[in-house]
């Protein structure tokens, strides 16, 4: 700070030019950034630092242990969640990462980082962990028991039951996460690319999505660092199943082949699953199935028509 005394009362000198006012002006704006409240660099990455990316939540042993598990990747938010021998999963609407930012500054979460308890030899009802992953890379770890004397940080028992409520509600029931398609429909469809350019370096998705009025059929590209996302219809739905029964798709299933002298090629990853358990995986570098680029054109074509009426980008997830 006597630095910049320094340098503002030497303007006083008709030795110093305009450059060094901008200099002592500079050095004054930076001081007030620091004693009055930051910079907005400082601020975005506070911001960021509330971003949740993953959560890990773990309490008791036994038949009547509980766990949770959150991740958001590649525009998608899966959550999961098992009670004794019961699991579920789904993926979530993405409005669920901003209600967890809301969750942790109510209850002071980032207060907690480095907190632990004792660890027990066996683990018993009282017994948690929560693992929090931010965007900004940073993390909280915190572990104890809830029935001990000092065992959980300020405010945890209320907190802890306000971010069940928020995963519960996310993904309600387990008998509501069933996709209303007949046994044979597709529950998950992916299309991955690569090669030289931006159109075919991009991932197209068909999964489904529970939302707060039930489960919705959602499409979803990623090129680079862009997602976009959209609801499908159930016209669209069986259009496309339709289209991969013509494309024969399904024969598809077991291919793999590579040539590994073609440095700056193409290639692509097919990953399907239907309600009644089959599976097709197929994936080439530069050796492609019979009727490769007819289905590939056909595929990107029927997407991108969905895309261009109604795709939104998605931020956050």
């Amino acid at each position: 700070m006597w630095k910049i005394f320094h340098v503002t009362r030497s303007l006083r000198s008709p030795r110093y030019s305009f450059h060094s006012f901008l200099l002592a002006a500079a050095c004054l704006m930076a001081a007030a950034a620091v004693l009055f409240g930051g910079s907005p660099m400082a601020a975005n990455e506070k911001g960021k630092s509330m971003k949740v990316h993953a959560v890990s939540y773990g309490r008791g042993a036994g038949p009547t242990a509980v766990s949770y598990f959150m991740e958001a990747s590649g525009g998608k938010v899966s959550l999961s969640r098992t009670v004794g021998k019961e699991s579920c999963q789904a993926y979530v609407h993405p409005a669920l990462l901003s209600r967890l930012s809301d969750w942790m500054e109510a209850f002071g979460v980032s207060g907690w980082r480095g907190f632990n308890c004792e660890r027990q030899e066996r683990l018993k009802d009282g017994s948690y962990s929560l693992y929090l992953a931010m965007e900004s890379g940073q993390s909280i770890n915190v572990y104890g028991d809830m029935f001990r004397k000092g065992g959980a940080p300020g405010r945890f028992p209320e907190a802890e039951k306000a971010l069940l409520a928020l995963f519960d509600e996310a993904l309600g029931p387990a008998d509501t996460l069933i996709p209303p398609i007949p046994a044979t429909g597709l529950t998950y469809f992916a299309w991955t690319g690569s090669g030289m350019s931006p159109k075919q370096c991009q991932i197209y998705e068909l999964y489904w999505r529970k939302d707060p009025g039930g489960m919705v059929l959602r499409l979803l590209r990623r090129r680079g660092s862009q997602v976009l996302d959209c609801p499908v219809t159930d016209d669209e739905r069986t259009e496309f199943e339709e289209l991969f029964k013509k494309l024969e798709l399904d024969r598809w299933n077991g291919f793999y082949g590579t040539n590994r002298r073609v440095l700056d090629g193409e290639g692509f990853i097919l990953n399907v699953r239907t309600a009644d358990g089959k599976k097709v995986y197929a994936e080439g570098y530069m050796r492609f199935p019979k009727g490769y680029r007819e289905a590939r054109q056909a595929i990107m074509d029927f997407f991108e028509k969905i895309l261009t009426e109604r795709g939104e980008t998605v931020s956050g997830a």
